[in-house]
């Protein structure tokens, strides 16, 4: 495949532009070709790149990834994307390929150096680095929305209050056992009025 040149990129981004283009051709035309055959073309999909390898094809590239990622990863993902464009339209299987919109890189095996690996989990200071973090899933579960707060009213005064989701119980919000109303309404009845 040829490598294109995006208008919108500045020089060293051309660079690593070309440069990541021409190693996704080399080393990951087969996963890529397998991304466009699959039929969901709005799911997310993702090309693991041995950074070690990608480091090792061109330094220059590596050094500048490796201060602003946050500039050239979005680079990467862009000729990723190019390079399906291309491949979709060059592929013998193009009757049976979807192109796709949400494709990414995903980097793996960072060298292990200080300023790349931690062996806690990062801080705040660590945004906008790119960082290698190693540790054990111990447990998976799906994403639960977690309340915050909800919204009350008392059955007798019609006194309407909120209350807060305890983080010691994972921000699990109890109903009230007594009406907080200025006045001192004694009622244990309460009616919910957020949604759950």
């Amino acid at each position: 495949m040829a490598v294109q040149r995006q208008g919108n990129l500045n020089d060293e981004e051309t660079q690593c532009y070309a440069v990541f283009q021409s190693f996704l051709d080399e080393k990951h035309e087969r996963e890529m070709a397998g991304i466009l055959l699959y039929e969901d073309a709005d799911a997310c999909y993702s090309v693991v790149v041995n950074s070690l390898e990608l480091f090792d094809s061109n330094i220059e590239v590596s050094q500048l990834l490796i201060s602003n990622p946050r500039k050239m990863l979005p680079v990467c993902h862009q000729a990723l994307r190019e390079c399906l464009r291309l491949l979709y339209e060059e592929h013998r299987l193009v009757g049976s390929m979807k192109l796709k919109k949400n494709a990414f890189v995903r980097l793996s095996n960072l060298p292990t150096c200080p300023e790349l690996t931690r062996k806690t989990i990062p801080r705040s200071s660590d945004i906008g680095r790119l960082l290698a973090f190693t540790g054990t899933v111990t447990r998976v579960t799906s994403a639960k929305l977690v309340e915050w707060e909800k919204e009350f009213m008392c059955m007798k005064c019609r006194f309407v209050f909120k209350v807060t989701g305890d983080f010691e119980k994972s921000y699990a919000v109890n109903k009230p056992t007594h009406c907080p109303a200025p006045d001192g309404c004694s009622s244990i009845k309460f009616s919910c009025l957020s949604e759950s």
